[in-house]
């Protein structure tokens, strides 16, 4: 009984062993290999996904030993859009409408696929059972409509913040966080499921990858207040954006990837420098301190899934992760952006009130300095106050919000946030004493 028993699970073990597909491969760099030549080459074991970088050109891949007849191939890389699978003699197209590359075969029968890539070669080559792999997509559909229904939901909250409060920065989280879902819509092959043709994806792509430089710019420097910090700093990103736009459009004139390699990198040179900033500014305030863990996460996964690939290095991850640094991501920079216009909301009320105390404390020194023959010297312009801050000084005695300021004045809420800093900072105001020793005229 005991070797019956040993015998079997013997059986099973070798048994599966034996009926395990079996995926090889090889490069053919020079294109010579024809179908016939390439089943007598010298394959190597397919482990991983090839992931050679700048070294593209044309792989051929083995698939034996199929357990089942009825499988499905797929290709997971949406910038892998050229590949012939034959079957004994016969070539079996690919599937339209799909989000990626796709084989179906009715055979058991040994597999050569064809595979050129004309961007960096990464090819993920996987098979399975067409049932198994009706059943992951639908996962995966599931998964993708709960990632950008989350998504959207997250950009109207920040557009009706906007439209409430007049903030912009909720306008340019809103748009940065719309690039970014574009861009993963092009990752998940939506584009290829709509059969939208490969020089119209990379040119979105491309432009996609430009605004994302640009609303982060707007987002980074309007959310850590950078004018305040480093007012030059957008000089510089300017340039960033200026080389990501060159690069970009040279590599759709010329189709040469290396052009977009370069490009890919200004993209995140520019967002590993406004975490950078974010990080000098750290003790700053909270708000600071959590824009530097949310954009950690999604820029060390963004490298990781874009630019490692480019090069051929091997630290790969997947769309799915890289979604769920988003989820991260835009659940905490949406509370930290409430809160940073919160707390901006309670210091400029707090500094408004000082303002206008201090107002009419300097019109109450005003109506008694006019009962005497004594000439008044004007603080306004002691202070140096220009003709806009003097206005703005003038509504604010009258009691005006900074939004009635701004309407009245036809400008800006920030800018008008910009002014009430200034005058608080030109008058030195710190004590009422300090108030009554000085002489103005207005």
């Amino acid at each position: 009984m005991k070797k019956q028993l040993l015998f079997f699970i013997a059986f099973l073990w070798f048994g599966t062993g034996f009926s395990q597909t079996t995926i090889s491969y090889i490069q053919d760099s020079k294109e010579a290999f024809t179908l016939e030549s390439i089943k007598n080459a010298d394959f190597k074991k397919y482990e991983k996904p090839i992931n050679n970088g700048l070294n593209n050109g044309v792989y051929w891949f083995r698939i034996s030993n199929l357990s089942s007849k009825k499988n499905t191939i797929q290709i997971p890389n949406y910038r892998i859009y050229k590949a012939k699978l034959y079957q004994g003699n016969k070539t079996v197209n690919p599937i339209e409408k799909e989000r990626f590359l796709t084989f179906q075969t009715e055979s058991n029968a040994t597999i050569y696929i064809k595979v050129t890539a004309t961007r960096e070669a990464l090819i993920p080559i996987e098979v399975q059972k067409t049932s198994v792999f009706l059943k992951k997509e639908k996962g995966s559909f599931l998964f993708i409509g709960f990632y950008y229904g989350f998504a959207f939901v997250i950009i109207l909250i920040n557009l009706f913040y906007y439209i409430n409060f007049k903030e912009v920065t909720f306008l340019y989280y809103a748009l940065f966080l719309m690039m970014i879902s574009l861009g993963f819509l092009i990752s998940d092959g939506i584009f290829l499921l709509y059969e939208v043709s490969q020089k119209i994806i990379n040119s979105i792509e491309v432009f996609n990858h430009f605004l994302v430089v640009v609303f982060s710019m707007l987002f980074a420097s309007s959310y850590l207040q950078l004018d305040n910090y480093y007012p030059k700093s957008k000089h510089f990103v300017l340039v960033l954006c200026g080389f990501v736009l060159l690069f970009g459009c040279t590599f759709l004139i010329t189709d040469n990837h290396v052009y977009y390699v370069i490009m890919e990198l200004f993209v995140f040179t520019t967002l590993i420098y406004y975490w950078t900033v974010a990080l000098i500014l750290f003790k700053k305030n909270l708000f600071t301190k959590v824009f530097v863990v949310a954009y950690f996460f999604i820029l060390v996964l963004g490298i990781s899934f874009y630019v490692t690939k480019l090069l051929g290095i091997p630290v790969l991850i997947t769309i799915n992760q890289l979604k769920f640094g988003g989820f991260f991501e835009m659940v905490l920079l949406s509370f930290a952006v409430i809160y940073r216009m919160k707390t901006l909301q309670v210091e400029n009320t707090k500094m408004r009130e000082e303002i206008v105390l201090y107002s009419k404390e300097i019109k109450s020194l005003s109506e008694e300095l006019k009962k005497t023959s004594e000439s008044p010297v004007s603080i306004l312009m002691e202070a140096n106050l220009s003709a806009r801050e003097q206005k703005i000084l003038h509504l604010i005695s009258e009691g005006k919000t900074n939004k009635e300021i701004a309407e009245q004045l036809n400008i800006s809420v920030n800018t008008v946030k910009y002014h009430v800093k200034n005058i608080y900072d030109k008058l030195n105001i710190k004590s009422r004493r300090e108030a009554q020793n000085i002489a103005i005229s207005l």
